[in-house]
């Protein structure tokens, strides 16, 4: 119960913060598109720390700042490689049988 009058206060600013920028940028042509970023972005980052138990930091959001053109694609490379990988494993499993078509498979009859 002692921290209620800050938790309030701590609500005030912050509604308080968000209508100002909404004021300061807002306008006909503008408001939807920053509600629908402002959504994503808290959507996408809700899922984030929800999927991997985190708490988005002041520290992770000066690293991914810090990130430059070489060091996302060496990690996109990464990525990539062990998609493959995964790929070539599954595929390996199956090597050497018959495939069989499921769906809308077309066989030609011979008359």
């Amino acid at each position: 119960m002692q921290n209620l009058p800050f938790l309030l206060s701590i609500f005030v600013v912050l509604v308080s913060f968000i209508v100002l920028l909404y004021t300061l940028f807002g306008s006909r042509y503008t408001t939807k598109p920053i509600i629908i970023t402002t959504l994503l972005i808290t959507s996408l980052t809700n899922y984030f720390m929800n999927t991997y138990h985190v708490i988005i930091d002041e520290s992770m959001l000066r690293n991914a700042f810090q990130i430059d053109i070489h060091e996302s694609f060496s990690s996109g490379e990464t990525v990539l490689k062990q998609i493959g990988t995964d790929a070539a494993i599954k595929n390996d499993g199956n090597a050497g049988k018959k495939k069989t078509c499921h769906y809308g498979c077309r066989r030609s009859s011979k008359s």
